[in-house]
């Protein structure tokens, strides 16, 4: 009957057992299909897998992972997140109306595409660029009626 010894990774070897030790072992997790064994009797080394009276001893093989298909949201651009971000900076912009102006037009904009998918937020961000934007234009209006009278720099 033939011998065999298990060789592990650091180099030391384990055995010499017989067919049935071999097979125990494997059973215990010890001897996985790519573990080196090398037969006493011929001094050949190989991988465990290929000696045949193991091959009911190895685990099963899993089954394959189940695959999901995930669908994309409706709407992954952020429009509406932009339209409430452009609108809170909107308010802060108007002092400068050559910044608030098209900062509050590009939120009013966002905010009219984004409201498919989130209307609370797109919401939000138009009554807030509208807030801005009529903001912006009062002191655009006011900056240009003190500058048209001279009154601007004095």
């Amino acid at each position: 009957m033939a011998r065999y010894s298990v060789v592990a990774h650091d180099g030391n070897s384990y055995g010499p057992v017989d067919e049935a030790g071999l097979t125990e072992w494997t059973r215990m997790g010890r001897v996985l299909p790519l573990t080196t064994i090398r037969v006493e009797d011929t001094g050949q080394t190989v991988p465990a897998a290929t000696l045949g009276f193991l091959a009911s001893a190895f685990p099963a093989a899993p089954p394959p992972l189940p695959t999901f298909q995930h669908s994309a949201p409706a709407d992954t651009s952020g429009k509406a997140v932009a339209s409430l971000v452009l609108g809170l900076i909107g308010l802060a912009a108007w002092l400068l109306p050559i910044i608030g102006l098209p900062v509050t037009i590009i939120g009013l904009v966002m905010g009219a595409k984004g409201r498919r998918s989130r209307p609370g937020m797109a919401g939000a961000g138009i009554v807030l660029s509208i807030i801005g934007l009529v903001l912006s234009l009062i002191n655009a209006a006011y900056g240009a009626y003190l500058g048209a009278t001279g009154q601007l720099f004095r």
